[in-house]
This record gives structure tokens, sequence and C-alpha cells, in this order.
């Protein structure tokens, strides 16, 4: 059967040059890099290789992203914790042990000051506000710093390392 319709020609002759010209541009430089005359880098096992290490990475970044938003979650509780601690220090009378109507004076208690989430530090800024320091026991870069005022309000997070980039 002859086609006698020119479109159909047309349209059959660019197909054919697109066909021609992709197998051109995928075919050429593995040639080439067979041959040793080029280095692109495409060989197939090489390839491969780098899509396996490309995808271990990202799953190891997503496991350390994991671990690192299991302990912000813990240690921001921790400080809810040691923020009501404190405010209770704060509000009772000096004859009870506490800082009556101060935040002078609190100590963390010793079983709080480190556990598998962070180390804890605290900063007396003046009698109505207080600071807390909390450093995870992971990455000492990844850190979380809080102020609480008079009424133990926290405000003023404050996220560093890997800490800062979870959402």
């Amino acid at each position: 059967m002859k086609e006698s319709d020119p479109f159909k020609k047309r349209a059959n002759r660019k197909f054919f040059f697109w066909l021609v010209l992709i197998g051109l541009v995928y075919a050429v430089p593995r040639l080439l890099e067979d041959q040793g005359i080029l280095d692109l880098g495409l060989g197939g096992t090489e390839v491969r290789e780098r899509a396996d290490n490309d995808a271990s990475r990202t799953s190891l970044s997503a496991q350390e992203e994991a671990i690192a938003r299991a302990i912000r979650n813990g240690a921001t509780n921790d400080l809810h914790n040691l923020a009501s601690i404190a405010l209770q220090y704060r509000m009772r009378p000096a004859s009870l042990a506490g800082g009556q109507g101060s935040y002078a004076g609190f100590k963390i208690p010793g079983m709080m000051k480190a556990n598998e989430n962070a180390t804890y530090d605290v900063q007396v800024l003046s009698s109505d506000r207080i600071r807390f320091v909390a450093v995870s026991a992971k990455n000492r870069h990844d850190m979380i710093v809080v102020e609480a005022d008079r009424l133990g309000n926290l405000g003023g997070w404050t996220f560093t390392g890997a800490f800062r980039h979870l959402k």
C-alpha cells in the first residue's frame, strides 16, 4: 500500500528523524565512554552504585531526622516540666525552701539535670525571668534555649543545629 498523502510522509520522516536523534544522543556518549575517549560517569554499574548511595543517604537522613525529632520533643517536654518546677519554687515561701516570689537560687533537681534526651542548665536572669538550656545527648550542637516569665509561661524558643531544621 502506497502512501500518497504528503502530510503523512512528512510526519513519518519527522518521527524517524527524532527517533534517530534521540538514539544518537543516548548512544554516542556511551560509545565514546566505552572507547575511553570520554569519561562522563555514565557507566551502568557506576550509575547504579551512585543511585544506591544516594538512596542510603536519603534514608539515613530520614532516620537521623526522626531521632532528632524524638529528642527535641522529649527535651521540649522536659523543659515544660522544669519550668513548672521552677514556678513552684518561685511561689513557695523561703521557710519551705522556696524563692519567696523570686527565681533566685533555683537549681535543677539532680535527677533532672540529664537524661536520654539532653542535659539541662538554668540561668536566673532576674527575680521574674529564668532561662533554660537543653543540649542534646546525641549532638552537642543541637540545643534548645527558652525563657520562663514570672507566671512560668515559656517563650522565646530558640532551636539550634538539627532542631532548627525540623518542622
